[in-house]
């Protein structure tokens, strides 16, 4: 009888043990149990001789299973293909953290930018920030960047000159984005004239730098565009209409900001007052078209032969004034005799008439000849006088 039990026991082991496989696919004490479960009824049977061969054989089967399971209990077939996916999925997820974090990096920089554009009306007070986080944005080892005003191209940063980036880019004349040897050119244009461009140095590929390009003024071609307007104007509102020159009251206040600097710094500061001989003669004689024509010409001529640091405005009617930090008596004096012997060559146009205009002009300086803005203002005023009364058409300072 008991035999039959040891038997019937030993019998039923190898698909007890697949049951007991197949219930507890997830348990890692699954294979043991496989394990003892075929084994041990075998075992403690064997010693009848007629099924000595039991033991090893289901021993056997035991170790099989157990070999082809891993230790979840899943077989290493299905071991295998869940490491690989899961290596494919962490591959994947893994692009995709890197992805979020250029993105995340890339939205924080167009944030920071853009802030920075919408808390000023000036560039040139956010340029170092400016520079730094666009930089930074199109991963650019040099960078310059330049504003178009009209006809005029206005630096807001950067080390390369104006004229370079032009010969650089032809003037954007053939596309708007131009790669030559790690060195790229991009205009942004506004109803199909170039409102704002770059030049940047960087190792990134063409096509990525293009991309980084467009996206970025995409961003913050809106807050450019306020920035432009607010300047224009502003710059209307001390603009003369005539001459294009800066209007008297701005003059005003250029005038006593510069003298206080120069005071400040202990540096000099010229002032010259220009008035057009027999003005009034020109009116009279060829009408107010031709005198308006005579006031543009002037104000060109003194535009285009003074420092950029200079600054002209019209002083009323045919008088004209230049603020010169930190001039120098003897060239200031040479700058004058310049202007005016361009403007003794001139010819001027008065409808059909063919005419000739003179300047004189008188200057003075501080601290050289005066200590306040009135008294700088009247010893210029002087010598204008004194080259009034010695002939016009010459140019005289201010002498004690």
């Amino acid at each position: 009888m008991n035999e039959n039990i040891f038997l019937v026991t030993a019998s039923l082991s190898a698909p007890l043990s697949l049951i007991l496989l197949s219930v507890l696919p997830g348990r890692k004490t699954a294979p043991i149990f496989t394990l003892l479960l075929m084994s041990v009824p075998s075992i403690i049977y064997s010693y009848r001789e007629p099924l000595i061969l039991c033991a090893p054989i289901c021993a056997a089967a035991a170790f099989f299973i157990f070999k082809s399971h891993d230790n979840d209990g899943r077989p290493a077939k299905e071991r295998n293909l869940n490491i690989n996916e899961a290596r494919e999925r962490f591959e994947k997820e893994k692009k995709e953290f890197e992805k979020t974090a250029e993105n995340e990096k890339k939205f924080s920089s167009l944030y920071v930018i853009i802030k920075a554009l919408s808390e000023t009306l000036d560039l040139k007070s956010s340029a170092s920030l400016l520079k730094e986080k666009i930089s930074a944005y199109l991963e650019a080892s040099e960078l310059s960047m330049f504003l178009v005003k009209g006809d005029r191209a206005e630096k807001v940063f950067g080390e390369q000159d104006l004229k370079d980036v032009l010969e650089g880019c032809e003037g954007f004349e053939k596309a708007d984005f131009i790669s030559k040897g790690g060195r790229f050119y991009y205009a942004f244009r506004d109803n199909q004239a170039v409102f704002f461009f770059f030049s940047a140095e960087s190792a990134n590929a063409p096509e990525k730098m293009k991309e980084k390009f467009e996206d970025l003024s995409l961003e913050i071609f809106p807050a450019l565009k306020r920035i432009s307007l607010f300047a224009r104007i502003d710059e209307l509102s001390v603009i003369d209409g005539l001459t294009g020159v800066y209007r008297r009251g701005f003059f005003d206040e250029k005038l006593n900001f510069e003298f206080s600097r120069a005071k400040a710094f202990k540096t000099s500061l010229g002032l010259m007052i220009i008035d057009i001989d027999h003005f009034k003669k020109i009116n009279d004689t060829y009408g107010h078209q031709a005198g308006d024509s005579v006031l543009k010409k002037v104000a060109a001529v003194i535009k285009e032969n003074v420092y950029e640091t200079d600054m002209v405005a019209r002083y009323g009617g045919e008088e004209f004034v230049v603020i010169m930090p930190r001039a120098q008596a003897e060239g200031a004096l040479r700058k004058a005799e310049h202007i005016r012997k361009l403007i003794e060559s001139e010819i001027f146009e008065a409808g059909v008439e063919k005419i000739r205009i003179t300047i004189s002009a008188g200057i003075a300086h501080y601290p050289k000849d005066a200590e306040t803005v009135s008294d700088l203002i009247s010893k210029a005023d002087t010598a204008l006088y004194k080259a009034k009364e010695s002939g016009r058409n010459r140019i005289c300072q201010w002498q004690h």
